[in-house]
């Protein structure tokens, strides 16, 4: 389990870094993407030669297992290097003077405490000491984890003075995503000092890593590589959010399209279900279908009652042939109003809740007009007023609308709520 999880994180590392060095190099990555690459490609290599099935592979083809713990050892330091550098990146000053002596120095002296103690290979594939090489030894893993908790503080600082910095959007996010691999990074460094107490007082340590170091080290990569891709690929994940949304408020809209081209069959073109499943075809499918909703609205204005709701006359004035209609559009404005009532206690819009019930209530009063032969008032305005708008705009509203007429439709007032047999088209 210990080395799936090693050659995972290092699989999906080094072939990100190197998919993404491919691609940029029309542009040519910036320096804080070199550096970052860079950290990913060395994280990689340092993760699969310390994976506990290595050293035995490495040892099977006569290459001395001690060897390859150093060489681990080397590029892992490496790693630390350059994250101090990608932090100086980021914090937009160059990497020179203090980080590159200290990269120097922390890589010379982890070699050389490394070697002095004289680490031989024991059962089950251990590192062991004797004497004063404890303390050497220990004093190499000493060397590594403050190093690195160096590198990982100065990396947090100048990620998150960019976070206070950017906007809401993909590079917050994947500034965030960065700061949460740095703080696995550093569970993963302090889990260094058990290393450090057991060699103290055994003088062993295991040569490569364990089971929770390689699984810190798998979900450190897996932020790194996931912070990546939301700065990266942030424009296809927003196109298909949107094509969802479209497709969604296309389906929003079915019942209230489906009750119109029942009564009014002229307002829609053949339907042609394979404009769902292409690019531009869907934005032209919600646009097809709110025209035809529109196309519909028109067409019942003669039938739509006189009444307006909250302004209109009372059920003794009407004509006994439009009582029934004004009842179905009264009770939906009554239904209405509380609705928006409970909405603007949780600091809804009031009037949009109001509008689209008083629309809805309209048109289902309007087709149960028509469907009775009952003319209500010629030429009456359609009771939204219209205007210059988008069509993701007006989509929206007739999604309202549309979820308004569905439960003015349930009404048990309204007789038209359950299906009637038409004779002829």
């Amino acid at each position: 389990m210990s080395d799936l999880a090693a050659y995972l994180a290092a699989a999906a590392l080094l072939t990100f870094s190197v998919y993404r060095l491919s691609t940029d190099r029309r542009g040519g990555p910036n320096q804080v993407q070199r550096y970052g690459y860079c950290l990913m490609i060395c994280l990689a290599a340092a993760m699969a030669m310390l994976a506990p099935a290595t050293p035995r592979l490495m040892a099977d083809a006569g290459v001395d297992q001690v060897a390859v713990i150093l060489l681990g050892d080397s590029v892992r330091t490496a790693a630390i290097s350059v994250l101090m550098f990608l932090a100086c990146a980021v914090a937009g000053r160059p990497a020179r003077g203090l980080p590159v002596v200290a990269a120097a120095v922390g890589q010379a002296a982890g070699i050389t405490l490394f070697l002095a103690a004289r680490p031989a290979i024991g059962p089950d594939d251990a590192l062991v000491v004797h004497g004063a090489g404890r303390w050497l030894l220990a004093g190499h893993d000493l060397v590594f984890a403050g190093y690195a908790a160096w590198s990982l503080a100065a990396a947090t600082a100048a990620f998150a003075r960019e976070a206070r910095r950017a906007g809401p959007g993909p590079v917050r996010t994947g500034i965030r995503l960065s700061l949460a691999a740095l703080a696995v990074g550093m569970v993963w460094t302090a889990w260094t000092v058990d290393d450090v107490v057991h060699v103290l007082r055994t003088g062993i340590q295991d040569g490569s890593e364990d089971l929770v170091s390689n699984a810190l080290g798998a979900l450190c990569a897996a932020f790194i590589v996931a912070a990546t891709l939301v700065a990266k690929w942030h424009a296809g994940y927003a196109a298909v959010r949107d094509r969802v949304h479209t497709y969604l408020v296309y389906r929003r809209l079915t019942p209230l399209w489906e009750a119109i081209r029942t009564e009014l069959p002229q307002i829609a073109l053949e339907d042609d279900r394979r404009l769902l499943f292409s690019g531009r075809s869907l934005d032209f499918a919600l646009y097809r279908r709110v025209i035809e909703i529109h196309d519909g609205r028109l067409a019942l204005r003669p039938y739509a009652p006189e009444h307006e709701p909250g302004r209109g006359r009372g059920p003794d004035t009407a004509p006994e042939a439009d009582r029934g209609a004004d009842r179905v559009v009264r009770k939906a404005e009554r239904e209405a109003y509380r609705r928006a009532d409970r909405g603007a206690d949780r600091g809804a819009e009031p009037d949009t809740d109001r509008e689209a019930f008083a629309e809805a209530a309209s048109i289902a009063a309007a087709l149960e007009n028509r469907r009775a032969g009952r003319v209500g008032a010629p030429g009456a305005p359609v009771r939204h007023t219209e205007a210059a708008r988008t069509v993701a705009v007006e989509a929206a509203w007739l999604a309202e609308v549309a979820a308004a007429f569905t439960r003015v439709r349930k009404s048990s007032d309204f007789p038209s709520s359950r299906p009637r047999t038409r004779s002829g088209s």
